[in-house]
């Protein structure tokens, strides 16, 4: 239920981004204008992709997939997307059709989270993405269709293409769990606080929608600190904390205590 309410919070929060947005036709973007090494071919594809869609307005991310399709487009859904129901899987329907505006290579997996009407006469598509297997903390795609044409009416997107990601990681589940209590007891006002940390630490892609930097390969552990829950992501390669994201209350099961060591703690 966190993960669905955070999910559902972090389409809301596009949506409002890209109506304060100045937006655009669609261009030709260049290589060396992107955080990200995009190959020249792919953006001519997204180019004339989205030529074809004719969107009114259109942003992209720094990083090259775009962010935003406001307007009626000439885009229409196949007949099939009226059975994706929650947790289906949805490349094989989505990505034919947006996989260029997205640069999609091809490793990327979409499931559905909700395709329901958000009023009368229209619907939304949410999903949520994956690589490889691998989650993308961030990664998703929300695209109101009208109900009965099945015409794409916008699309709001944080998605992440598999160019060259990283798939292996270079420290340990435990190592990445080590590191989050180090780092906060470095900030003063936490030296006091008990930090438990969660079963379920697990890989995952890094892409902050509000940061242009290429996307990381994190360990994803969550914390109980103090009267909160947390989600911090360690990049698995450098150790490093990316970043970290605010959850609700959760049971925990591993306390690190003021000597620097843990133990378990059984459930219930």
């Amino acid at each position: 239920m966190r993960t669905y309410i955070a999910f559902l919070m972090l389409v809301v929060s596009y949506v409002v981004w890209a109506a304060d947005q100045p937006m655009a036709a669609p261009r030709l973007q260049r290589t060396q204008d992107l955080t990200v090494e995009v190959d020249s071919e792919a953006l001519q594809r997204q180019y004339l992709a989205l030529l074809a869609i004719a969107p009114k307005q259109v942003e992209y991310s720094a990083r090259g997939p775009v962010n935003s399709i406001q307007g009626a487009t000439g885009l229409t859904l196949p007949t099939s997307v009226r059975n994706l129901t929650k947790e289906s899987e949805a490349a094989d329907t989505i990505l034919p059709l947006l996989g260029d505006a997205l640069l999609a290579r091809g490793n990327e997996s979409l499931i559905v989270r909700d395709n329901s009407l958000i009023d009368a006469s229209t619907r939304g598509l949410r999903l949520s993405q994956s690589i490889r297997g691998i989650p993308v903390i961030h990664g998703v795609i929300a695209i109101d269709y009208d109900d009965s044409s099945l015409r794409v009416n916008g699309l709001t997107a944080n998605f992440v293409p598999d160019y060259d990601l990283p798939r292996s990681p270079k420290l340990s589940a435990q190592e990445a769990e080590k590191i989050v209590p180090e780092s906060l007891r470095s900030v003063k006002d936490l030296q006091e606080v008990e930090i438990e940390i969660m079963e379920g630490t697990y890989l995952a892609y890094y892409a902050d929608p509000d940061d242009p930097a290429p996307p990381q390969l994190v360990w994803v552990v969550e914390v109980a600190l103090g009267s909160m829950s947390e989600q911090f992501f360690v990049n698995a390669i450098s150790g490093v904390v990316a970043g970290r994201l605010q959850l609700s209350h959760s049971l925990t099961r591993t306390v690190y205590n003021a000597n620097e060591q843990y133990l378990t703690i059984p459930s219930g």
